[in-house]
């Protein structure tokens, strides 16, 4: 499922969408003024929007990601006040600090008339701990936002979603005060070194699966309802795919089901093949989709969960009776160290042979000159 973003972007910028008609208004950030060393602090980042209509062809937010800097000797996070409307993580990569905020499923306030995407302004509140500093001035920057945007009742894929940014940044201040709180220990950190910054493929895969759960609670309101009990893994265990699509061809997928195959009809090599996982960070690999015949015609996905658990899940692909398929007649040539070490012999011996020869040539041409040369007296 996973694309390049590249050309995940490069679709963006082709799709006839007007990105004018949504952009960010303002951010800010909000909270304390003032901070005691061992006590924390509540600051909330704020992202308004101007654009995002409640309305059948408008706008709804799928996804938020912003980057942040502040002085993390003086000061750590340890917090997130909980809010239903996302689901949100703190990481850490080359040394910059991202949130990364996706709609929630649970959230039961301000959806778009879809039931499934966001629309209002963004806010989230993070707790920070001071530590012992001498320092009596912190800084905490809000620098670049990235917003994904979907169209209300589009078909919620990446082809669909519109992303908005702005890099202005915005500085709240927090005067320190020597005045110490008790504190029995520092609060731990919350912020991860997992990936946070590819907004883009998990807002679009929170936001299909988020559609789906909201279309089976719609038709449970008209069709009975089987209720079944199963164990649900945990996200670090997850390694499932929550869909899988071949195009221009038909399957039906079961998470379970970890076998299929499809019969073609044509000599194709390649297959374009969809998946996305179940849990926003567990990786999905295809092997074989780009060129059938390398692999045996077998298309293999490869799911790794958060604690590197893998799930194969196999497309077999066969042809139809008459049809003549190309074969491969690339030569894979290795280069390795023997070969190497061979064609240098050969060349040294190549070299010494012709240097014989060419000593011995020189030597019959002397004696031949030298003949002559008694012919000439006599």
């Amino acid at each position: 499922m996973k694309k390049n973003l590249f050309f995940v972007f490069l679709i963006l910028f082709l799709i006839p969408i007007s990105i004018k008609a949504a952009s960010i208004s303002n951010t800010e950030v909000t909270g304390n003024s003032t901070a005691y060393i061992n006590d924390t602090i509540s600051l909330t980042f704020n992202i308004k929007f101007q654009g995002i209509t409640n309305q059948n062809d408008g706008l709804g937010i799928g996804g938020v990601l912003f980057e942040f800097s502040f002085d993390d000797s003086i000061f750590s996070i340890v917090g997130i006040n909980e809010n239903n409307n996302w689901e949100t993580m703190v990481g850490k990569e080359n040394n910059k600090y991202y949130v990364l905020s996706i709609i929630s499923e649970n959230n039961s306030q301000n959806k778009c008339i879809d039931g499934v995407l966001y629309c209002t302004d963004y806010s989230v509140t993070l707790k920070f701990y001071l530590n012992d500093t001498s320092k009596t001035i912190a800084d905490f920057k809000m620098e670049s936002v990235e917003t994904v945007l979907f169209k209300i009742n589009s078909d919620y894929e990446e082809k669909d979603a519109i992303t908005i940014k702005s890099n202005t940044i915005k500085t709240h201040n927090v005067n320190i005060s020597n005045d110490k709180h008790s504190a029995a220990a520092p609060p731990p950190s919350i912020v991860t070194e997992s990936k946070v910054t590819d907004v883009v493929s998990k807002a679009e895969s929170k936001v299909s699966n988020s559609q789906k759960s909201n279309n089976n609670n719609n038709s449970s309101k008209t069709t009975s309802k089987t209720e079944t009990t199963t164990t649900k893994k945990t996200d670090a265990e997850n390694n499932n795919l929550s869909s899988l699509e071949i195009e221009n061809y038909k399957i039906k997928f079961d998470k379970e089901k970890l076998n299929y195959s499809i019969k073609l009809n044509k000599p194709i090599n390649k297959l374009k093949i969809k998946a996305v996982a179940e849990d926003l960070d567990a990786s999905v690999k295809i092997i074989g989709d780009e060129d059938l015949s390398s692999n045996d015609y077998k298309v293999q996905v490869i799911v790794t969960s958060q604690n590197g658990k893998k799930k194969v899940y196999t497309i077999k692909v066969n042809y139809a009776k008459g049809v003549k398929l190309k074969k491969s007649h690339k030569i894979k040539f290795k280069i390795t160290k023997k070969i190497i070490k061979i064609t240098l012999i050969g060349l040294l011996i190549i070299f010494v042979v012709g240097i014989i020869i060419f000593f011995i040539s020189r030597k019959k041409d002397k004696k031949l000159d030298k003949m002559l040369n008694d012919l000439d007296k006599f």
